[in-house]
């Protein structure tokens, strides 16, 4: 039981979480501003560019740059798995690759990220 407890315990707290489009304004210019649907600890969600550069923006910063970077798609039954991978780890953002397509081969929809400390 004390293992439990010490896993439990070892730095899983929930730093930031964002639940945005991941379609919404994007023209293929840089630094837009994305209205989040959902969020914890998160200024701002911006994208970076047409290649699926996503930055989220903390409200209050990490301690490290050692958090967990977790990201999901949903919204609709034809979304397939996508991958995120992190670009920059910093302790005020983090900023993430996105590739995640439909079976109509359009980009996802929502995007959820949850970060751990």
């Amino acid at each position: 039981m004390s293992n439990a407890r010490e896993i439990a315990d070892a730095g899983h707290r929930i730093l930031a979480f964002a639940q945005f489009n991941g379609q919404s304004g994007l023209s293929g210019s840089s630094d837009i501003t994305i209205s989040s649907i959902h969020a914890f600890n998160v200024s701002s969600v911006e994208y970076k560019g047409s290649s699926g550069l996503f930055r989220i923006n903390f409200d209050v910063d990490a301690a490290t740059t050692t958090y967990t970077v977790i990201i999901t798609t949903s919204d609709n039954d034809d979304n397939l798995l996508g991958t995120g991978e992190i670009q920059i780890r910093n302790t005020a953002y983090v900023e993430f690759m996105f590739k995640a397509f439909d079976y109509s081969n359009n980009s996802v929809e929502d995007v959820n990220i949850l970060i751990l400390e």
